[in-house]
């Protein structure tokens, strides 16, 4: 969970459109920003059915996030403002 209340940006709302369209074109795989790769792994109600509907229909063609954003998790867990789940 994050600590902070943070909004789904403008710029984070405008790559999951485009991301869902690219996806109708038949683009596969598709690259989160950290923040949409934290609030899905959490479920978190920030995203939108539809955005969630994007990135569970990419699941087959893959799911991507950059090295430098899994810098910005692991960051974040070390300064105590996101818990990721673990499996139990």
């Amino acid at each position: 969970m994050i600590a902070t209340n943070i909004h789904l940006s403008q710029e984070a709302q405008q790559i999951l459109i485009k991301a869902a369209a690219l996806k109708q074109m038949g683009a596969g795989m598709i690259i989160l920003d950290p923040h949409i790769w934290i609030w899905w792994n959490q479920d978190a109600p920030k995203l939108t059915s539809f955005q969630k509907e994007i990135i569970d229909s990419s699941r087959t063609d893959g799911i991507e996030i950059s090295t430098i954003s899994l810098l910005e998790i692991s960051r974040l867990v070390n300064r105590g403002r996101l818990v990721l789940p673990t499996q139990k």
